[in-house]
């Protein structure tokens, strides 16, 4: 038998963050809330999984993972203490980057550019009005990409939130 299964270094890691901090999920360039777990008898931590931007430290018996993620995706992360030299405590969650929407002009060239009537649109539009209104409810702001002005008029759409009008128009 190896030196090891006789010993049994009992340490252990707990979450102490809120609820639902290990599995969140948040747009991206937007700072995550930190996540922490208490620590005892640990001698290390290391981490991985965690997207671009975001950290993991350990310090004085606590872990804190922070940050702002730089890269979509979905990130199934691991804590490992380390707990004296033969056995590892693992913790795990799950951090969800969305990517920000984007609008992109599909339809030819000028059609950003128009005016349109109470429940009418365009014959040259490139979707319906409730489409347009599903798309600033979207759950990421949408980035505008397309050169020129993409106007909204309180008489095409019902008026989105000012948030939502920034972020499309700025």
């Amino acid at each position: 038998m190896s030196r090891c299964s006789f010993l049994t270094a009992g340490c252990s890691i707990n979450q102490t963050s809120a609820p639902g901090t290990n599995a969140q999920t948040v747009c991206i360039n937007t700072p995550i809330t930190n996540i922490t777990y208490s620590t005892t008898s640990a001698t290390g931590a290391t981490f991985s999984g965690l997207p671009a931007g975001v950290t993991g430290a350990w310090a004085a018996n606590v872990v804190t993972i922070s940050g702002t993620p730089t890269a979509g995706g979905t990130f199934n992360y691991t804590v490992t203490l380390t707990c004296g030299s033969c056995t590892t405590e693992n913790a795990t969650g799950t951090i969800t980057v969305n990517a920000n929407n984007t609008v992109s002009l599909t339809s030819a060239p000028g059609t950003n550019n128009q005016s349109v009537t109470v429940n009418t649109r365009s014959p040259t539009s490139p979707m319906p009005l409730p489409a347009q209104q599903e798309l600033l409810s979207a759950a990421c702001p949408p980035v505008y990409r397309e050169a020129g002005p993409l106007m909204w008029s309180r008489s095409a759409v019902r008026q989105p939130p000012r948030s939502v009008l920034r972020s499309i128009i700025w």
